[in-house]
């Protein structure tokens, strides 16, 4: 059964679960698969999907892990999000954002829920894997005009995702990915993040070493700003 979007439908395939012959009462994986890229608008259909799609599925497989499942028995809750929820690129900053601000929900969340529940968070940053979300729309990212210069980040994202649609351009391999996110799902001490991919990993370490000069770089401004 698919989840739709809306609040209702997605308690409705939870209560079919729960009723179902196959498994009654009990799920024991759930995965938010949610992917949407439009841009440049505010008001583009990727805050609906990305975060608050993800947050609606998220609550109520948290409620169903908790208060439906046997006791004890918990749940697991993949949220499949990007690298570019950890590393935001030109062009797509709505798209970031919103996977920066459901990694964020999800981060929290995994710290407010009670250990005993037995219900174990994991989020997947995977980089360039050949699914639909790579199709004709995203090759033809639209740049503005003030942004065109090749050495602006806007134009150098529009360019690579050009590269998409050709079969000679090496993306990661959906089949091989979701094994990976298979075996995630059989942990019994998952990570709370999994970066999935050489091109993902690559990005998050230049991320994180950004971060790290920065730091470095200024950490000595924070000594004296403490109250008196």
């Amino acid at each position: 059964m698919s989840i739709g979007g809306s609040p209702m439908s997605i308690v409705r395939y939870y209560i079919y679960e729960s009723e179902s012959i196959l498994s009654p009462g009990k799920i024991a994986v759930s995965v938010i698969p949610l992917g949407c890229i439009n841009e440049p608008s505010v008001s583009s259909s990727s805050p609906k999907a990305n975060f608050w799609g993800a947050v609606r599925v998220s609550r109520e497989a948290i409620r169903f892990f908790r208060d439906e499942n046997p006791n004890d028995a918990g749940g697991r809750l993949i949220v499949n999000s990007s690298i570019g929820g950890l590393n935001a690129f030109g062009g797509v900053g709505f798209y970031s954002a919103t996977k920066y601000a459901s990694e964020a929900i999800h981060q929290a969340l995994a710290q407010e829920i009670d250990p005993n529940w037995n219900i174990k968070i994991s989020i997947v940053e995977p980089g360039n894997f050949r699914t639909e979300v790579w199709g004709p729309a995203a090759a033809r990212l639209s740049v503005p005009e003030i942004y065109s210069t090749p050495t602006a980040g806007y134009a150098k994202t529009a360019e690579y995702f050009t590269q998409y649609e050709s079969p000679d351009f090496k993306m990661g391999d959906t089949r091989k990915g979701s094994q990976k996110v298979y075996n995630l799902a059989t942990l019994t001490d998952p990570p709370l993040r999994l970066v999935l991919g050489q091109d993902a990993i690559d990005s998050a370490r230049g991320q994180l070493e950004a971060i790290s000069v920065d730091l470095a770089a200024y950490e000595s401004w924070s000594s004296d700003v403490a109250e008196s």
